[in-house]
């Protein structure tokens, strides 16, 4: 076979070769612009989600330490001052001693009562692997080696994208729910603190005009005691009880039970 041929033929299988792997770089790259587009929606919806969920938190917290330092403050400062009081209530009132000499010293910040460690959810961050570019000036069979290497490195990313996509989706589930939870826990607090408040000023208005002595009041006063401690033990309840289990991983069932019984 003439030598002229052979060059000629062995020039359009390279030309050949570099038009398939140029090609398969175009594809490689497409795939990799895929793949950092999946990875840049997905951290996005993440850090949305985040950011609603802090902010949330924060206003449950701030919430929480507000209440905790005016109306349970204030209703403990004159309940405690009634004597005599139903024996089947000892304990409960003992509870309530006992937070009242703690809160002076703990819970006066936002991150004592709600506390979310964003790191534990498990949504580590996404980075493209190597897509080197790769130039004509190598032989056909070369550039095609390093083309298909380049395409299998894409495709990698993309499964690696599509991965990190779904812990940013299952983050996202978590903390929409904590989200939803820690609103409904405000607006029941809300409700809550908005009854609970002129029962304060009467149990104040009834030491003055009664005394301390539980047992002289009337039946109908000792009601209105008793209903302003019942309506402080509900939120005291509330909240004392971690909105997470310890792990932080979920949504404490207790809180969930507290909701359900009093939302």
């Amino acid at each position: 076979m003439p030598l002229p041929f052979i060059l000629g033929a062995a020039a359009v299988f390279g030309a050949v070769k570099t038009i398939d792997s140029l090609d398969t770089m175009d594809r490689a790259k497409s795939i990799n612009r895929e793949a950092q587009e999946i990875a840049d929606n997905a951290k996005s919806n993440y850090e949305a989600a985040k950011r609603d969920c802090q902010n949330t938190l924060e206003c449950l917290g701030k919430n929480k330490v507000y209440i905790k330092q005016t109306s349970i403050k204030y209703f403990t400062h004159h309940f405690l001052q009634i004597h005599n009081l139903p024996f089947e209530y000892n304990v409960k009132i003992n509870e309530l001693r006992e937070e009242a000499i703690s809160d002076d010293k703990l819970m006066r910040n936002v991150e004592d009562f709600e506390f979310l460690d964003f790191a534990a959810i498990g949504v580590a961050g996404y980075a493209l692997g190597a897509l080197n570019p790769i130039t004509i000036a190598f032989s056909g069979l070369i550039l095609r080696d390093k083309a298909d290497t380049a395409l299998s490195n894409a495709k990698s990313n993309r499964d690696k994208a599509r991965m990190y996509e779904e812990q940013c989706r299952s983050a996202c589930s978590f903390l929409n729910a904590v989200s939803a939870r820690g609103y409904q826990i405000n607006e029941i607090l809300d409700e809550l603190n908005e009854k609970f408040i002129p029962t304060v000023t009467d149990v104040k208005d009834i030491i003055s005009t009664y005394g301390t002595d539980f047992r002289q009041y009337s039946y109908n006063v000792q009601r209105r005691v008793m209903n302003a401690f019942s309506v402080s033990d509900v939120i005291r309840q509330i909240l004392n009880t971690p909105m997470l289990t310890e792990n932080g991983k979920n949504i404490n069932p207790q809180i969930v039970g507290l909701i359900e019984k009093h939302g």
